[in-house]
């Protein structure tokens, strides 16, 4: 009788330490990360702490192996805010790939290991069926450009070499106009060379395209 008793009394000792356990809340909380990211638009990373502590960040790949460790830093109760352009430690470009992200707090010498799975994105977008018509451009007028990308993004205009449009669409194809200006001011007359470059959504940029030709000519009196 006394064994069945301790063992009923062990029983609900554990079962009130597996509760408490459960109810215990996480001192990281609140996690926001930019899902998708890349070299040229670095991650912004969002947790909160319930207690102010000096923490030392880890990211780390889809292998649990560091890839950039942060030094660490004393924060107080709230929210702390991190970027990470995807360099590792050695100041390289890490693989693409998924990341994530995990939290040591020196106070209960605990680390939380973030589940949130940010994405590293370091591919081009490709840039295709580009044209531009008429290839005579009137004082006064418009030229038609069109073109077509594997991802939605922007696309920049350069003509001559200097940014003429960077359109605010961010649709994989959908024509655009230029009216022969550049910074507000019309070109010159004359014959002039455009390019058209994709940028997708985290910044990484295709190629430039083939030469575009256009003449600009004055209006007839």
């Amino acid at each position: 009788m006394l064994l069945v008793a301790f063992l009923l009394a062990g029983t609900a000792v554990a079962f009130a330490v597996t509760q408490g356990l459960k109810q215990e809340r996480s001192p990281v909380y609140g996690v926001r990360f930019d899902r998708v990211f890349g070299p040229h638009r670095p991650a912004v990373l969002r947790f909160k702490l319930r207690k102010r502590d000096t923490i030392t960040v880890t990211i780390v790949d889809a292998g649990g192996h560091t890839v950039r460790p942060f030094p660490p830093r004393k924060e107080p109760r709230g929210t702390v805010t991190l970027g990470w352009g995807g360099r590792s430690s050695t100041g390289a470009l890490a693989p693409a790939g998924p990341y994530r992200m995990h939290v040591h707090l020196k106070r209960s010498d605990a680390t939380i290991e973030i589940p949130t799975v940010f994405r590293l994105d370091t591919t081009p977008p490709a840039l295709a069926h580009v044209s531009v018509a008429p290839h005579t451009l009137t004082r006064g007028g418009r030229v038609v450009l069109r073109y077509a990308t594997n991802e939605a993004g922007q696309v920049i205009l350069r003509v001559d070499g200097r940014r003429a449009v960077l359109t605010r669409k961010r649709l994989r194809a959908r024509p655009f106009t230029w009216e022969g200006t550049v910074d507000g001011r019309p070109v010159a007359a004359g014959l002039h060379v455009l390019r058209l470059r994709a940028v997708d959504l985290v910044g990484n940029r295709s190629h430039s395209s083939r030469p575009l030709r256009v003449r600009v000519r004055e209006a007839a009196p």
